[in-house]
């Protein structure tokens, strides 16, 4: 039997999100409103039905779908009249047709939840979430889905990851340095590597204001170049605090087991935080802090790791999103070689076909300074590295319930070190399930 709080946790965390955060931009009347998909939501959240059909016709005619904005409109209005019966279906439509347009699922859930089925509505919501990249976003999407299960029962979720490459080891294209051979070991070797990973996260307590569980992932990864398995298991015990229907600050902490075959790689507990807030119902921004020790069986690697990042996610349109980040990472490892700041930036955008592929493109930029020295130089090593990616999938392509990307990436680096100056072109085949 659903309880007053859950009712009002999906109503507060996901329609007040699509709907209400229009309205603080003013209660100008939607008729003034120019064209966009804004004006729309801001008549949607007003009720005023006629202006929101006439503004989803004008932005049907500018559109790729012909009808996706009318469709959702009235999908909304149906929905707030509790017409579920008529408006789910059309939501289910608009997920479809543009399964990147994240307010239709919002319909879809509350309509569920109405219907006393709150489990599915979580589980539809963690759907959602294995389609977004790590951020205030996605952190957002699982709290939602958190609340809804009240049960505390546990959610089970695995992925994995195949990965040829033309540079597996990433080692140089360099042939000599300083007029030395660099040795063949150091040089360029193409390879496979996969992982595989399963997790359980399990609430361990829910109110209005704070969502806290626990959380296991094992697995492994396997590198074919060096025919090593490094088995892994992580803990962690996180919460996630509802300050609003559009803010909520997350406190993890962690431990990471890491083997080398049988014997022991590494160990490294980490305390993070990060916030996630609501700007509009098109963008959601957020950021974080975290801390590291890494304890490894090579004393060189042993040592504290700080980072810092900021995200936001977008709606662009109704069938594109675009997210960003910014990093800074700090290593102090007992080796002068090991350490070392980075700075780094991150775009990706999401667009999602007529013919139901969905197409992701991404950029990666960072820049690292190292404590010690280059080789055979007086000035420090720095290294400067891109990325480029292209990813690719299908909404009804499924093998059981995992949705496979398929992804290439091409990494430049640029050093004064010329062990670390490398070029590599990587093609992945990639999925995630939750079950």
């Amino acid at each position: 039997m659903l309880t007053t709080f859950t009712k009002q946790a999906l109503l507060a965390a996901s329609l007040v999100v699509m709907w209400g955060i229009a309205s603080l931009s003013g209660k100008a009347l939607a008729e003034e409103q120019a064209p966009t998909i804004e004006a729309l939501f801001v008549a949607l959240s007003d009720g005023q039905w006629a202006a929101a059909e006439k503004i989803a016709g004008a932005l049907d005619a500018n559109a790729e779908d012909k009808t996706l904005f009318s469709t959702f409109a009235r999908a909304t209005q149906l929905v707030a009249n509790n017409d579920c019966a008529s408006g789910e279906p059309l939501a289910a439509t608009v997920v479809s047709r543009s399964p990147l347009f994240l307010p239709a699922y919002d319909l879809i859930a509350k309509c569920l939840v109405d219907a006393g089925e709150t489990g599915k509505a979580a589980d539809l919501f963690d759907n959602v979430a294995l389609q977004l990249n790590k951020g205030a976003e996605r952190d957002q999407i699982l709290a939602r889905a958190q609340a809804l299960r009240p049960d505390l029962s546990p959610k089970f979720s695995a992925d994995f990851n195949i990965q040829p490459s033309t540079n597996v080891n990433r080692g140089t294209d360099n042939e000599t340095i300083g007029g030395w051979t660099i040795a063949d070991a150091a040089r360029t070797k193409a390879g496979v590597v996969a992982s595989v990973h399963a997790a359980v996260d399990k609430p361990l307590y829910i109110s209005k204001h704070l969502i806290a569980g626990v959380s296991l992932r094992v697995g492994a990864h396997y590198e074919a170049l060096s025919e090593q398995i490094y088995p892994s298991a992580r803990l962690a015990l996180a919460s996630r605090f509802l300050l609003s229907s559009q803010t909520s600050i997350g406190a993890t902490l962690s431990y990471e087991h890491v083997h080398k075959g049988t014997a022991f790689e590494s160990g490294s507990p980490s305390v993070a935080l990060d916030v996630a807030h609501h700007v509009s119902q098109f963008l959601v921004v957020g950021g974080g802090a975290a801390v590291s020790y890494t304890h490894h069986q090579n004393d060189a690697y042993t040592g504290w790791t700080a980072r810092l990042h900021a995200n936001a996610g977008m709606i662009v349109s109704a069938n594109d999103r675009l997210s960003v980040a910014a990093s800074y990472v700090l290593e102090a490892r007992h080796s002068d070689a090991q350490s070392y700041n980075q700075f780094g930036f991150a775009t990706e955008w999401e667009h999602a076909f007529q013919n139901g592929a969905i197409g992701s493109f991404g950029g990666e930029a960072s820049y690292r300074l190292y404590r010690s020295d280059a080789p055979l130089t007086s000035e420090k090593q720095h290294n400067i590295q891109v990325k480029a990616t292209i990813g690719f999938s299908h909404r009804d392509f499924m093998i059981g319930k995992f949705r496979p990307e398929l992804a290439y990436t091409f990494t430049k680096q640029w050093s004064n070190d010329a062990f670390s100056d490398f070029a590599a072109h990587d093609v992945s085949v990639r999925a995630k399930a939750a079950f």
